[in-house]
């Protein structure tokens, strides 16, 4: 048998040790959140929310490393895959989705576990994306035809007519046409345009817009071809294109200069394309009233804090609609909530920057971030003047920070107990009850309030109060506070205690060592 230092030193082991340890740690994040969003994917769960959260994740991700780290999520076809996949469709990512070519026949048709990719890329509204998977083969499925309100109540007109066009062959004409807009190829689609009808050329305007061929939709508009809803434009900035919004203002004399703005403002800021944002918001005017709500709520789920910087600097200039104000004051306890859950801090501190009537209870948001173990918030809460340093608020950070016990993110909850503790006035005695009740929570947890309680009390105190605990921690089977106890506190073990380990049915291994001692 070789020796350990032989096994170790092997380039077989090696190998495996560079493959798993080569950019784990950036990996991981998605890794984890890609197995965790996939049960709000599933048909009668579908959960669009989700989506947003998972693009969060991952977008950033592939906007550092591109395609080139997808082999490091996966090597069969599972539940990550199905996620990245549900995500490249949903939000119109046509790269990625061929880039992941190989996996769709895995996830194509639907299942109890899979949503059909075709139905998802309707819900998101990439025509391309849809075009794309209809030109491979996939069909929509005849369950979901009758519920072409799905994508009309998202404004996506433009899957609507494309899943009409599935029900019946299409003519050679559209099929030229689309490879026309596919490649911007306006002198194909000018021989194409004689064929055309009047309800041909509206199909051709808005597929080509959705394409981004802007030499295509030029020579729509000098044949009197006109876009049918306003809204298509978000499709265009979504894809980062800032031309097509730019000949529509000159040009276009059926829909309102605001409402162009608006939609295109929504592709940008739901593609986190910071300066196309300040681009699109460039060409606007004092008063025209082009941030909606949806503009605030995309870029609040996705952390965009530069984009909610940008918006924010147009209310002064009377550019929020209405219900945008309306939804501000409305959402922003439930928008510093969500930040404050999701450790966002540059985000929090946003909003403790735009509360304007400075009436907030930031201490609650204070409770929040040691409850969800987001350290950096809880110290620049107290740092920053935000949240009073008194021990009472100290105290109950403390508390919320260990309940419930997280032992996964036992880091973080030791590092805003050490954090809080050094706040604390040199006289400060930690209340018994506070010690009583770590003793079923986590070990490090009771460690540290028992390390901090036991220097300031009697002993008549400490025996009366351990013992106490010992009990809780027998009943409640927390084995290593009970070693603790006895090996490092020398609290001696009763047959209550015993008693109480056997009635809660405690582990054999726990009732053996208190049977011991």
């Amino acid at each position: 048998m070789p020796s350990a230092s032989t096994v170790l030193c092997s380039s077989e082991l090696l190998s495996l040790v560079w493959r798993y340890q080569s950019g784990l740690y950036e990996d991981m994040i998605p890794l984890r959140a890609l197995n965790g969003y996939h049960k709000h994917f599933r048909p009668l769960t579908f959960d669009p929310a989700a989506m947003t959260d998972l693009r969060t994740c991952l977008w950033p991700w592939l906007r550092q490393h591109g395609h080139t780290r997808l082999h490091c999520l996966w090597s069969s076809p599972n539940t990550r895959t199905a996620a990245v996949l549900l995500y490249a469709v949903y939000f119109g990512d046509l790269a990625l989705v061929r880039a992941l070519a190989d996996h769709l026949p895995a996830f194509g048709k639907p299942t109890p576990e899979h949503f059909p990719l075709i139905e998802v890329a309707a819900k998101g509204g990439s025509l391309p994306v849809f075009d794309y998977l209809s030109g491979i083969g996939y069909r929509h499925p005849d369950v979901y035809l009758s519920g072409r309100e799905i994508p009309l109540w998202n404004r996506h007109y433009a899957i609507s007519s494309a899943m009409d066009n599935l029900l019946q062959p299409l003519s050679p004409v559209c099929v030229a046409m689309r490879a026309a807009f596919q490649g911007d190829d306006v002198g194909q689609f000018e021989l194409l345009l004689p064929q055309c009808d009047a309800y041909m050329l509206s199909q051709a305007m808005m597929r080509a817009v959705h394409y981004g061929a802007t030499q295509c939709v030029r020579a729509m508009h000098a044949a009197v071809g006109r876009l049918r809803s306003v809204d298509e434009l978000a499709y265009p900035a979504r894809m980062g294109q800032f031309d097509i919004l730019e000949f529509m203002l000159d040009h276009d004399d059926t829909h309102a200069r605001v409402d162009m703005l608006s939609a295109s403002l929504t592709g940008a800021v739901g593609s986190h394309d910071v300066d196309l944002v300040r681009q699109i918001m460039s060409v606007t005017v004092a008063g025209e009233a082009v941030v909606e709500p949806k503009h605030l709520t995309f870029a609040i789920d996705s952390n965009s804090v530069a984009i909610l910087e940008l918006l924010w600097e147009r209310r002064r200039l009377g550019q929020w609609r209405g219900s945008a104000e309306c939804i501000w004051q409305k959402e922003y306890p439930t928008w510093v909530h969500r930040a404050t859950q999701h450790g966002w801090l540059e985000l929090v501190q946003f909003f403790n920057a735009k509360d304007d009537l400075n009436s907030f209870d930031w201490k609650m948001v204070v409770f929040d971030a040691a409850s969800a173990c987001h350290p950096r918030i809880v110290k620049w809460l107290f740092e920053s003047g935000m949240v009073a340093s008194d021990v009472r608020t100290l105290e109950k950070t403390m508390v919320e920070a260990t309940y419930p016990s997280k032992s996964h993110l036992k880091s973080s909850t030791m590092e805003n107990l050490n954090f809080v503790v050094s706040l604390l006035p040199p006289t400060y005695r930690l209340p018994t009850s506070v010690v009583e009740e770590a003793a079923t929570n986590e070990a490090h947890v009771f460690r540290f309030f028992m390390d901090l309680w036991w220097p300031n009390e009697d002993v008549e105190t400490r025996a009366s109060v351990g013992e106490a605990c010992l009990l809780a921690a027998s009943a409640g089977g927390k084995q290593k506070n009970v070693k603790l106890l006895v090996s490092h506190f020398h609290i001696g073990v009763t047959p209550a205690v015993v008693d109480a380990a056997k009635q809660t049915c405690s582990s054999e291994n726990l009732i053996a060592y208190l049977e011991s001692c």
